[in-house]
């Protein structure tokens, strides 16, 4: 007994012996200021910020101890990290977005109806701006006309005209800087709705595009590069137009839509571009009347023709 434990005893020193000589780390490796390797069991101070190799004895890398970094790569760092975690909140500030849009809107009709509702509403306001405004403007013609005629007799114009002309002028200045405003807030309201409208299409048609089995029809075509993508894109636009489908009404980079329908023998479509790393997939889909007869209008020969049809004047009006 007394044996075995001296033999496990020695064992462990031997143990902690051959752990201690690899560990020690005897020997560092440097590159000197003549780009020349160095080796020694101190590092001189001039190269300890540098990248320095540990060695065993027998020359074996045992460790390696990275180069300080400089203020300047510090900062580029911190710089790095700072655009990453911005980056990283609008991501998640987007992604809460998308999901706020595909939980308000069912379809891509109600988007277009919403944004249709609120452009009506602006015209409206607009053309009543308009009109009073072609009001003034024959009252400001009328008021010059009466002071022109005391002028022409000599006389001094009535402090009521010109108070009058001058108020009738501040209303016209009022009515072009409200038909301004309206106008850029028309804009603003457009380039907003036509961003959801890419975004909400382009998820719909992602989400569908990654099932294994699709649940509704479409026509996917793909183009190989950017010259190949935009005549592939100018042909879908001329395609919309041709068939018979309701008028084109949005036209986007990545988002073609006609009209939404609204009688029951009536089609709409939207081609969709999803951009890839090489590059994109451009997806037909119809729309049709919610309604148990536009659904099978929907499933029609009519129907059937324009998916057909569409690959079909593609590759007949393609450039080579």
């Amino acid at each position: 007994m007394r044996r075995i434990i001296l033999i496990a005893i020695i064992g462990f020193f031997v143990f902690l012996s051959g752990y201690s000589s690899v560990w020690s780390y005897g020997i560092k490796c440097w590159i000197n200021k003549q780009n020349v390797r160095e080796c020694g069991d101190r590092i001189p101070p001039e190269y300890s910020k540098q990248e320095i190799y540990f060695k065993s004895k027998r020359g074996v890398t045992l460790k390696i101890k990275k180069a300080a970094k400089t203020a300047e790569q510090l900062a580029m760092e911190r710089k790095l990290a700072k655009k990453l975690a911005i980056e990283e909140k609008r991501r998640h500030r987007q992604a809460e977005k998308d999901r706020t849009l595909l939980k308000t809107y069912l379809t891509i009709d109600d988007l277009l109806h919403l944004l249709n509702s609120k452009l009506t509403i602006m015209k409206a306001k607009m053309a009543a701006v308009e009109k009073k405004q072609a009001k003034l403007r024959t009252q400001f013609r009328q008021l010059v006309a009466k002071a022109a005629n005391f002028e022409r007799l000599g006389k001094a114009i009535p402090a009521g005209i010109s108070h009058d002309l001058q108020s009738v002028k501040k209303q016209l200045d009022n009515t072009r800087k409200s038909l301004k405003t309206w106008t850029e807030q028309r804009k603003r309201t457009k380039a907003k709705h036509y961003q959801e409208i890419e975004n909400f299409m382009y998820l719909k048609i992602r989400d569908t595009l990654k099932k294994s089995t699709q649940d509704e029809e479409m026509v996917v075509l793909r183009c190989g590069d950017a010259l190949e993508c935009r005549q592939m894109w100018n042909l879908s636009r001329k395609y919309l137009r041709k068939a018979r489908l309701t008028a084109l009404e949005i036209d986007l980079p990545t988002v073609l839509l006609t009209q939404s329908v609204n009688k029951q023998k009536q089609i709409a479509a939207s081609i969709v571009r999803v951009n890839e790393k090489k590059g994109a997939r451009i997806v037909l889909q119809l729309r049709c009347h919610n309604s148990a007869a536009g659904k099978k209008y929907c499933d029609s020969q009519e129907a059937e023709k324009i998916f057909i049809n569409y690959p079909g004047y593609i590759e007949q009006n393609w450039k080579i």
